[in-house]
């Protein structure tokens, strides 16, 4: 598909803001088979945005205001067609996983990350997901649990959540459910990480028709090769899903993150808005 997409983030302050340093990880990645015709990040008040590619290969648009203001607008718009992906997964073996070839190299997708901590319930559960299973099977197994013990709900976790409070509670939105599953996968041994990105929620879309969206979060793992997998949804990864960026937890890919000097964070408003185009 190819989709015209609008993000917008806008902050509301109490009181004035001097100045502020910002970073937007908003543009969509050439990866995968995705393939980017055009984006730009713009913001209100004005601002002259950089962009580079960090390490884990998002682009990144940086950009610092010095001008009072009491509201910052940032819009994000991006032309992108996604492709059909490949769900086959590879059959390999848990030797070939603890190897130095797959271990050495990947990892930081084994060990521990901002969100992604050692926790004996989370090691116990993956050990009890991986016994009898080979990593496929293992994989398939995760999820299935994750569909029958996490329940989507919608304010229930914030931002700074860890993995193993979305398990305890039994509740969370996507992020939680793709820390969970990337939990669960590296106390197995099996490298994983986190994805973040937006959902094209129609699944009859007529061309010129718009729609609101939202952004999501899914898992890669790797097992010969990086599989993309939806815990959420526990759908295969397909052209609805929209690539932003990789990396180890959602502390690598914050959509838009930085420091500021002056008033409180009054609300803030996001909207994600997509429309089907021709090819």
């Amino acid at each position: 598909m190819r989709l015209s997409i609008e993000h917008l983030s806008r902050y509301h302050y109490r009181s004035l803001v001097t100045s502020s340093y910002n970073e937007a990880r908003m543009t969509p990645m050439n990866s995968g088979g995705q393939f980017v015709l055009s984006s730009s990040v713009r913001t209100q008040p004005n601002s002259s945005v950089f962009e580079y590619v960090d390490y884990f290969g998002t682009v990144v648009s940086a950009f610092d205001i010095h001008e009072p203001h009491s509201e910052l607008e940032v819009k994000a718009t991006s032309m992108v067609e996604t492709p059909k992906r490949n769900i086959d997964i590879s059959d390999v073996s848990w030797a070939y996983l603890g190897s130095d070839e797959v271990a050495s190299p990947l990892c930081e997708y084994l060990g521990s990350s901002y969100y992604i901590n050692e926790d004996k319930l989370i090691q116990e559960l993956a050990g009890d997901l991986r016994s009898g299973n080979r990593p496929e099977e293992f994989v398939f197994a995760v999820v299935s649990y994750i569909q029958n013990n996490l329940v989507y709900k919608p304010g229930s976790t914030s931002v700074t959540t860890p993995a193993i409070d979305a398990l305890v509670g039994g509740a969370g939105v996507c992020q939680d459910f793709a820390h969970l599953m990337i939990s669960l996968c590296r106390s197995a041994g099996v490298p994983a990480r986190y994805v973040s990105g937006y959902l094209y929620p129609v699944l009859e879309p007529k061309v010129g028709e718009r729609s609101l969206g939202e952004s999501h979060a899914w898992v890669e793992v790797f097992l010969g090769r990086w599989y993309p997998i939806d815990p959420t949804n526990s759908l295969p990864v397909d052209s609805h899903h929209v690539m932003l960026g990789r990396g180890r937890d959602y502390s690598d890919i914050r959509p838009l993150h930085g420091i500021y000097q002056g008033g409180d964070l009054e609300y803030l408003e996001i909207e994600v808005s997509f429309t089907l185009m021709s090819l």
